[in-house]
């Protein structure tokens, strides 16, 4: 029987911190690959070659890539100090909050950062890291040996996790960098470092909103939905209604607020350009009332926006899998992602293969959908049908 979770509030009254039961320590080392049936909670030992090893998140972010889901840490032991769980000799136990499958990453390397949230500003402050260092022609190695930085925390750093400041000031140092240029790359930092506006309504940097606020142009095809960023408010406050645990009250206020903020940037420099496809039966749900598709269309005519429909006499295609979208960046230089949502979480795809895949798929589906005229025209022909 694995032991259970006891939550104790924070000394700070913030949210609960879990804890193991110490009489249960010996039980959990004996059993490290199983799970809580704890709701929400996950629960193993992780091993380390030093007592003294000083542990990062990250670092244990890699030792748990085998799970299917995203672990947040809620606390470590290191140096014999109790931080979330307990430590015997070598063995560190660590407690993790665990939401499964609600937003994994794909991509190698960079997922491990982007498993914390990071966003197009710290994928560009680990770029321009990066630039710097391979302006020196220092390795990973030798650029992190001098300022106690290993590899693998300098290597995510250069892929978008936030470096501390004592580190970011040290690597400026380490690659030469004049101290009048320092006020550049500390804006720089300190941009990187700002919260979005979401975060005041309740939402993290998991999820599409964070990546649509940083983007330039969105590709997304709808199988069963009107795109966020193109629906009516009433539309909104259906779909929300409909959900599985339907949103009440000030959270549902708080997600209509996001999505309305969302719609900003189809009006507002840096305008965002949007080509939607959309499968005619999300149109004929009922749901989609006369007031969404009149939206529908108003938006339509910006210049910005092409909105497509995939009829039904299309019939079967790729687009029956699932909703996706391809996502690009006003950098040249940060790449392409795709992101994928289902009903129970969402995936964002950085594999440069994998991406490319997802926009012959876009490309596929735009040639088999009505062209701009004939999508209006068949939107404006279900509008007098009603």
């Amino acid at each position: 029987m694995f032991p259970p979770v006891r939550r104790e509030q924070a000394v700070d009254g913030h949210q609960e911190r879990p804890r193991l039961d110490t009489p249960a320590f010996e039980e959990v080392l004996r059993a490290p690959d199983r799970v809580f049936d704890d709701p929400g909670f996950l629960a193993f030992p992780v091993l380390f070659e030093e007592e003294s090893h000083v542990v990062d998140d990250l670092d244990v972010f890699e030792r748990a890539r085998g799970f299917p889901a995203v672990l947040q840490l809620v606390g470590v032991i290191h140096r014999g100090r109790v931080r979330g769980g307990l430590r015997r000799g070598n063995v560190s136990l660590c407690t993790f909050r665990l939401t499964i499958r609600d937003h994994v990453v794909a991509g190698g390397e960079s997922a491990v950062s982007e498993r914390l949230g990071s966003t197009y500003r710290r994928r560009v402050l680990g770029r321009t890291l990066r630039r710097l260092r391979e302006a020196t022609g220092m390795s990973l190695d030798e650029a992190g040996r001098t300022v106690r930085i290993s590899k693998p925390k300098l290597s995510r750093i250069e892929n978008g996790q936030h470096p501390s400041y004592n580190d970011f000031m040290a690597l400026l140092d380490r690659y030469g960098v004049i101290t009048n240029d320092y006020p550049y790359y500390v804006r720089m930092y300190d941009r990187a470092k700002e919260k979005g506006w979401w975060h005041a309504f309740g939402v993290d940097d998991r999820g599409f909103v964070p990546v649509e606020a940083e983007a330039s142009v969105i590709r997304t095809y709808e199988l069963g939905f009107i795109p966020g960023i193109l629906q009516s408010e009433r539309y909104m406050r259906a779909t929300y209604a409909g959900a599985r645990v339907p949103f009440r009250g000030h959270s549902l206020e708080n997600q209509v607020t996001v999505r309305l903020r969302r719609k900003r940037r189809l009006f507002e420099e840096p305008l965002l350009t949007v080509h939607a496809i959309i499968d005619e039966s999300a149109m004929r749900r009922p749901r989609c009332d006369r007031e969404q598709l009149e939206h529908l269309l108003e938006l339509a005519d910006l210049s910005n926006v092409v909105v497509q429909v995939v009829p039904l006499s299309a019939g079967s295609h790729s687009g029956l899998y699932s909703n996706f979208a391809v996502v690009s960046f006003p950098d040249p230089a940060e790449p392409d992602l795709a992101y994928v949502e289902y009903g129970f979480g969402s995936v964002e795809v950085e594999r440069v293969e994998e991406v490319r895949a997802a926009r012959l798929v876009f490309d596929h589906l735009a040639g088999l959908a009505l062209d701009e005229q004939a999508s209006v025209a068949l939107i404006e022909r279900m509008i007098a049908e009603m």
